[in-house]
C-alpha cells in the first residue's frame, strides 16, 4: 500500500488533483478509475475525486506495479533549472553519470531527460552539450533537437559559456589566483586555466569559488590537487575525508551565457545541495548566498 499524509500546504485541494500533483505521470482518467473502484481510501474510507482534503488526512492506494512504476520513474526525474524552446538546464545530482558509460548504460543524466520529454510526447532528439564528472553535482545543458545541440555546441567550443563552481579544500591557499598550466587529455598535452578565491574559511578548511577559463576531464580536481590542495572527499587525487562528508565537495552553481536563438543573456543558478550546506554549517562556515554571483 501507497500512503500520503496531507499536510497544511496541501489542505484545502480535491483528492484528484493532489493525486495529479503527487504522481504527475498519472493519467486523470487512470486516478479517476482508481478513486471509483474504491482502491482509494480516505481515512481508511472510500471516497471521491472532488473531496477536498484536511491536514491530517491519510491518502491511502493500492501497491500496484503500476502506481509504483509511475513513482519510481516520476524520482527519477531530473529538477528543470531552465527551459526555452531550444535550451533545457537540468540539475545534476552527484554520483549520477552525465552520459551512458560502463555501469551507467540504463541510468544516466541523458537518459532521464529523455524519458521526461518522452512523457510530455516530445520524440525530438536531445542531448548535453556538456559534461560534469560522477560526484560533481550542477546544471547541465541539453540541447533540444539537432539543431540546438548543433549551436549551443560551437557556443560551448567558443568559450561562450561561463562556469563558476565552489570546491573545498583544506585551509593555506592564497586568498585569490590563477591556475595555469598543461593537463593530458586523452593522449594531448592541452592548456588548462582557471581563477580561484576564496569565499568563507576558518583555520582547518577553505571554501573557494572557481571560475573554469577551460574545461578539462577532472580539471579542478586535478589542479587543486597539483598545488597539495585536493578538494574535500576527492578520493581519486586523494582529497581529505571529513567527517558527515560523503562525496566529493565540489558543486558547479553558476551558468552564465547568451542565447544562440534570441541573444537573451541566460543566468542559471544552482543553490549548494543540503548535505553540503550542512557540512559547512557543522564547521561553524556560513553558506554563500549564491544569487550574489
Amino acid at each position: 500500500m501507497l500512503t500520503y499524509t496531507i499536510d497544511t500546504a496541501t489542505a484545502g485541494t480535491p483528492l484528484l488533483d493532489y493525486l495529479q500533483q503527487e504522481i504527475s505521470l498519472a493519467q486523470a482518467s487512470y486516478l479517476n478509475r482508481l478513486i471509483r473502484s474504491g482502491k482509494v481510501l480516505c481515512n481508511g474510507e472510500s471516497t471521491t475525486a472532488g473531496q477536498i482534503l484536511r491536514a491530517g488526512d491519510t491518502i491511502t492506494l493500492p501497491g500496484s506495479r503500476k502506481l509504483i512504476s509511475l513513482i519510481e520513474r516520476q524520482a527519477r526525474q531530473p529538477q528543470i533549472l531552465y527551459e526555452s524552446d531550444k535550451i533545457l538546464v537540468v540539475a545534476k545530482p552527484s554520483g549520477l553519470a552525465t552520459h551512458s558509460s560502463r555501469g551507467h548504460e540504463q541510468d544516466n543524466l541523458n537518459e532521464r531527460v529523455r524519458e521526461m520529454l518522452l512523457a510530455r510526447g516530445k520524440k525530438f532528439k536531445t542531448a548535453a552539450i556538456h559534461r560534469l564528472d560522477l560526484p560533481t553535482s550542477g546544471p547541465v545543458i541539453f540541447g533540444k533537437g539537432q539543431k540546438a545541440i548543433s549551436e549551443l555546441g560551437k557556443l560551448m567550443q567558443q568559450r561562450g559559456i561561463e562556469k563558476k563552481y565552489l570546491a573545498l579544500t583544506l585551509a593555506g591557499l592564497p586568498k585569490q589566483g590563477r591556475f595555469q598550466g598543461t593537463l593530458d587529455s586523452k593522449g594531448k598535452t592541452k592548456v588548462a586555466e582557471c581563477d580561484y578565491r576564496v569565499i568563507t574559511q576558518n583555520d582547518e578548511i577553505a571554501l573557494h569559488e572557481i571560475v573554469l577559463g577551460s574545461g578539462r576531464q577532472h580539471q579542478i580536481r586535478r589542479q587543486m590537487a597539483e598545488v597539495g590542495f585536493p578538494i574535500a572527499g576527492d578520493k581519486r587525487y586523494r582529497g581529505p575525508d571529513l567527517p558527515g562528508l560523503n562525496r566529493l565537495f565540489l558543486h558547479a552553481f553558476a551558468l552564465t551565457f547568451t542565447d544562440p536563438f534570441g541573444n537573451e543573456a541566460i543566468k542559471i543558478k544552482d543553490p549548494l545541495p543540503d548535505d553540503l550546506t550542512q557540512l559547512l554549517e557543522h564547521y561553524d562556515l556560513s553558506c554563500p548566498d549564491t544569487n550574489k554571483y
